[in-house]
Order: structure tokens, then C-alpha cells, then sequence
């Protein structure tokens, strides 16, 4: 699915390796210098998200921005492994420790908004939703799961 849609844009192999689908919000204003970082990152190599990095220098520069994607690829890989591609915000926090990921996740998500959409929606804004962008168009799935259609319909 991904190969298909960069192949669309006109993208080739070499961006589709180490790039995520990026899907800004409607009315999110990019800038040039905004794009360019983005570009770069999306080009950056990361650690796999079941690769032991603990032999690894973190303090580089560029080992934090590997390690900030390999948070977003392990994040990404949550979600995608759900069926309807979404998780609760402290439901991820729990493994953060395990996962090696960021303290002010809330945050680091709402830094990734091309990748991810966070809803403060419902328990009076203090339950946060983290939904997988590419997932979803206009509020609804792509890929709907027929099992969850069938026990919905009964």
C-alpha cells in the first residue's frame, strides 16, 4: 500500500525505505525551512524498532534524531497492529521505560502531526486517543476489518 502511493507521487525506492506517510492536518501551514527539515528527516536512517541500541551513542545529534524516529517507527508499529489503528495515549505510557521512548509523550506525538493525530475527545479532555494518520481518511478507516463489520451489523 505504502509503495503504491509514494510510486503515485512520483517517489522512488530509496525514499520509500526509511520515510513514514506524512498527512498534515487541513489548514496546517508549512514553511520552507519547515519542509526541508521534514525532508531530511524522512531520509534519516533509524534503529529498528527490535534492534538493541544500547551500544549505541545517544548523546550525537544524530543519534537523538534516530532515536526520536525509532520512537515514532515503535509508535507507528503499535498502531499499525491494532484493528482500528488507534490506542489510548496511557496505554502506550505504560511500556514507555520498556520502549525507550520520551517522557512528555503527549508532546513528542504532537510533534509528529503528519504521522499522528492525538483527540482530546471525551472523559472531559484528560483521555487522550493517538490515531495512525494514514490509516484514516476524513474521520473514516481505509481498510475496514470485516470481522468488527459483521459483529457491528448483528
Amino acid at each position: 500500500m505504502r509503495e503504491k502511493e509514494y510510486r503515485e507521487k512520483g517517489g522512488d525506492a530509496e525514499n520509500i525505505r526509511f520515510s513514514f506517510l506524512i498527512n498534515f492536518p487541513p489548514g496546517f501551514k508549512t514553511g520552507k525551512y519547515y519542509k526541508i527539515a521534514v525532508w531530511k528527516w524522512q531520509r534519516l536512517p533509524y534503529w529498528l524498532p527490535y534492534e538493541d541500541v544500547s551500544g549505541y551513542d545517544m548523546r550525537s545529534l544524530e543519534g537523538e534524531k534516530r532515536m526520536e524516529k525509532r520512537a515514532i517507527a515503535m509508535i507507528h508499529e503499535i498502531l499499525s497492529l491494532t484493528v482500528e489503528k488507534k490506542i489510548i495515549l496511557e496505554r502506550i505510557a505504560h511500556f514507555r521505560v520498556t520502549m525507550n521512548l520520551p517522557k512528555k509523550l503527549k508532546d513528542f506525538i504532537l510533534q509528529h502531526q503528519g504521522v499522528f493525530y492525538i483527540s482530546t475527545r471525551g472523559n472531559y479532555g484528560k483521555l487522550h486517543t493517538i490515531f495512525l494518520r494514514e490509516a484514516c481518511n476524513r474521520g473514516e478507516l481505509i481498510e475496514r476489518c470485516i470481522w468488527l463489520e459483521g459483529i457491528w451489523l448483528n
